[in-house]
């Protein structure tokens, strides 16, 4: 079953755990996130919110299988500033309200991403 308190407590501490790291570490955190089903993009499920935060510098490719597929994920509301993205083959990839500032997909392959209410810069 769904627990909102449970949720919001995980959240805050995600969050916080986010402003004291750097991104390299963030992306360990992010892919334990995503591997234990808590960042998953289904129609059924409910990831985990973070949105509100602000990463900086994250290289999404090191959340990829291989650096080089990435599917299945859930980061919503989000502001990404100098990510990177660069030759990924993404599926299934859930960045509504997410907001990009100088963000680098190049060479990568996007299936069924939701880019709803995003902004970039």
């Amino acid at each position: 079953t769904f627990d909102r308190v449970t949720a919001n407590v995980c959240r805050a501490k995600t969050l916080n755990t986010f402003r004291e790291l750097d991104p390299s570490r963030i992306i360990r955190i992010i892919r334990f996130l995503h591997e234990v089903g808590q960042l998953t993009y289904q129609l059924n499920s409910s990831a985990l919110d973070l949105s509100t935060a602000e990463l900086r510098g994250i290289d999404f490719r090191e959340l990829a299988i291989n650096t080089k597929k990435l599917s299945d994920l859930s980061v919503t509301g989000m502001f990404l500033s100098d990510a990177m993205f660069s030759g990924i083959e993404m599926d299934r990839i859930n960045f509504a309200r997410t907001q990009f500032d100088n963000v680098n997909f190049s060479s990568s392959r996007l299936s069924k991403v939701n880019f709803s209410s995003t902004k970039f810069y």
